[in-house]
């Protein structure tokens, strides 16, 4: 019987039994490595999908009521965020917090058997509202996402009226469209409702009163009226003529697929102002500036005669003309452009031209968008050659303040000059290095409103006007009309407030409702209603609050009117009622 041997010698006596075997293992052994690697691979392949379908998956549905309990907790929450982050808490009177706990208690006894999320939002609403921000709302776009019912309605204000159309924009009725009584109530005790809604700041904004009108369905818990009877719609015109619709529920989808197009488009709107800052896109300004070109065809003319009616059965019926003006110095209508021309096949952005010889226009929306070196280049030569530049800022939101050191640069004083101020809560931490981004400074003032909850003012000044190159002499110094809305919000309205210090530059139109400051959101708890707030107060130079209470308008249309002729005012591009 032989002897047996160790491996080496087993490999040098029969070394190519040896290499066989040794390969064998290794293909069984790398086989094996290679189908736990395929393994791992796919599942963590499913594992990111699944991942990424939660994230675009319908949400849970939130409760449609809350139970006593839930309400109770939720509002001693609530009580705690406003006195940590409302700004406007600390201009309340005293006597709020027991008006506070009075509400709640009202709150407990008629939540006994549960209460309705959108009856909880609409009395949540009312009791806010007294606080008087214009920043504040309670916002619960998953309840009306989530609702099976809706109706094909909206309501918009035209001509000192509200006017009743289909979700398509078509008028509900032709021959009277004019609102007069919903669910048998006169118009007039729906907005007495809306305004207990809204703070005192915004009680005549007619645009904001004509949306949540669109939404009467939802404010019906608030009049005593069942919510799931069809929508009754009393119409009428200047003829005495009445027409009554009838408008039935219609059931909304909420198919998976449509609420992934929903969370689809809602993402593309988020993403859009990002996409269309400067610094990705220098293209992107023709679409935040309307600049009226030179060339353009103009539209025939609507003519509307106006003459007094010699008795009732001669007067005649509403007419709804689109864009069209009526002022009270003028004694005919202002004729706007249905479509503003584009110009034709030029990829750069469209410098602004003239109105006229002497009239040089400009809208902006977007602040952010005179950051482009371009624009500010095409404003300075406007500034320089043209007698009257009119800048649309009535839209204009945002913090840039390239706008602002523009026009300060031409216009400015020739020193420092203080231009206003703020106070912040001290419940966020960053606020004051927010409010030192914006241009405030640590420089504290001996007035100022002295409260637990509010930091000491910091300063915002206007930096004095730099040397400017001289300019011809025949050249007169140009002169800015800055035409504000309710919509100008944020450095608009500072871009207003400056505008008192620059002796050229006129403030007409409608007053702001002043909503410059610091805001903050929060989730509620239960409800899932989303909270929106202000956190700080913003006064002027001389201490008067800017906050809720706007910047008012030196001038008005009919100021405009009579200082400039009618051929000029027919050919702006403006699209809102006279302020």
């Amino acid at each position: 019987m032989p002897t047996p041997v160790r491996n080496g010698a087993n490999t040098q006596r029969y070394p190519l039994a040896a290499a066989q075997f040794t390969a064998k293992g290794q293909g069984k052994a790398m086989n094996t490595g290679y189908r736990t690697i395929y393994i791992i691979l796919l599942a963590s392949l499913a594992l990111c999908v699944g991942r990424l379908a939660s994230l675009h998956w319908p949400a849970a549905t939130p409760p449609a009521t809350l139970s006593q309990q839930e309400i109770t907790e939720e509002l001693i929450e609530l009580e705690g965020l406003l006195q940590s982050h409302g700004a406007f808490l600390s201009l309340a009177s005293s006597d709020w917090s027991i008006e506070w706990r009075h509400w709640q208690e009202q709150m407990f006894k008629l939540s006994e058997y549960g209460m309705a999320i959108n009856e909880y939002q609409l009395r949540l609403s009312q009791r806010l509202s007294l606080l008087n921000d214009p920043n504040l709302h309670v916002s619960a776009s998953h309840s009306y996402v989530a609702a099976q019912q809706d109706y094909d309605y909206q309501i918009e204000y035209f001509n000192d009226h509200f006017i009743a159309k289909n979700n398509r924009g078509r008028l509900l009725d032709k021959t009277a469209s004019i609102v007069s009584f919903i669910d048998g109530m006169p118009l007039s005790r729906w907005i007495n409702v809306i305004r207990t809604l809204l703070p005192r700041s915004q009680w005549q904004d007619q645009t904001k009163i004509a949306a949540l009108l669109s939404q009467a369905h939802q404010l019906r818990p608030l009049l005593g009226i069942n919510p799931e009877q069809d929508l009754r719609i009393t119409l009428t015109n200047n003829r005495g003529q009445i027409s009554y619709r009838h408008l039935p529920i219609k059931a909304r989808s909420t198919a998976v697929g449509s609420e992934l197009w929903r969370q689809y488009h809602h993402l593309k709107l988020s993403l859009l102002p990002l996409l269309q800052r400067p610094w990705f896109n220098q293209a992107h300004a023709s679409d935040t500036l309307t600049l009226i070109p030179s060339k353009q065809i103009t539209p025939k003319p609507i003519q509307i005669n106006i003459e007094p009616a010699k008795s009732a059965e001669d007067k005649q019926e509403l007419a709804l003309v689109p864009n069209v003006i009526i002022t009270e110095v003028i004694n005919q209508a202002l004729v706007l452009p249905q479509a503003i021309p584009v110009t034709e096949s030029d990829d750069s952005p469209s410098p602004g031209q003239a109105l006229d010889g002497e009239h040089w226009w400009l809208a902006v929306d977007d602040l952010a968008a005179m950051e482009d070196s371009q624009l500010q280049a095409q404003l300075q030569q406007a500034l320089q050659y043209y007698p009257t530049v009119i800048i649309d800022i009535r839209k204009a939101h945002g913090r840039s303040q390239a706008l602002l050191h523009l026009l300060n640069q031409r216009f400015g004083p020739e020193k420092r000059t203080l231009l206003g101020a703020t106070q912040y809560t001290l419940g966020h931490y960053r606020s004051a290095q927010t409010l030192q981004l914006w241009g405030f400074s640590h420089e504290t003032t001996k007035q100022q409103i002295k409260a637990q909850r509010l930091s000491t003012q910091l300063q915002r000044f206007l930096p004095a006007r730099s040397s400017m190159p001289s300019e011809p002499a025949r050249v007169l110094p140009a002169r800015v009309l800055l035409v504000t809305g309710p919509e100008c919000i944020q450095e608009c309205e500072w871009l207003a407030i400056a505008a008192r210090h620059w002796p050229r530059v006129d403030v007409i139109g409608q007053a702001t409702q002043g909503r410059t400051g610091l805001t903050k959101s929060f989730y509620l708890p239960h409800s899932k209603l989303s909270l929106h707030l202000s956190t700080s107060l913003e006064f002027d130079a001389n201490q008067q609050l800017i906050s809720a209470h706007g910047i008012s308008s030196a001038k008005t249309w009919e100021h405009m009117a009579m200082s400039h002729p009618a051929s000029l005012l027919s050919k702006l591009p403006l699209s809102a009622n006279k302020s």
